[in-house]
């Protein structure tokens, strides 16, 4: 895919709300706690849109202009290290630093592997356009 920087913000607010939210309330059901579940994803989709910027800088400078599922892999690692540390660092409102590693993983993973499995498939049917228009959700 090669998007643009609108079209980054758009798919990232698409999957976190119909992907994101879904998985993240199942697993808050899970470990009867919603508010941590989704203040951390809120925070990760605040920092998401922020490194956004950036991605769309280091795509610019490659020959293809593309972003494959390598880099999306290697940016979803980056973000999930950076939530973990603003997490330990007790930035983030209700979400105790002591949170259990194991709960952070398997949630985190969890949404990102939800979102990754859907952006390289479902966005292709339901967006036929979303490729070749910058990732755009709203076909512009």
């Amino acid at each position: 895919m090669t998007p643009i920087l609108v079209g980054r913000w758009q798919t990232r607010t698409f999957l976190t709300v119909f992907i994101g939210i879904p998985i993240t309330l199942i697993f808050g059901l899970a470990v009867l706690n919603m508010v941590t579940p989704l203040m951390i994803l809120l925070v990760a989709y605040g920092q998401g849109l922020m490194l956004d910027v950036i991605y769309n800088l280091v795509q610019k400078q490659r020959w293809e202009r593309d972003w494959n599922p390598l880099l999306f892999t290697i940016s979803g690692l980056i973000e999930a290290l950076l939530l973990l540390f603003l997490i330990r660092i007790d930035v983030i409102p209700f979400v105790p630093t002591d949170l259990a590693f194991h709960l952070f993983f398997v949630h985190y993973t969890a949404v990102w592997g939800g979102m990754f499995i859907f952006a390289w498939g479902g966005m292709k049917v339901l967006f036929p356009w979303w490729r070749f228009r910058g990732g755009s959700v709203l076909g512009r």
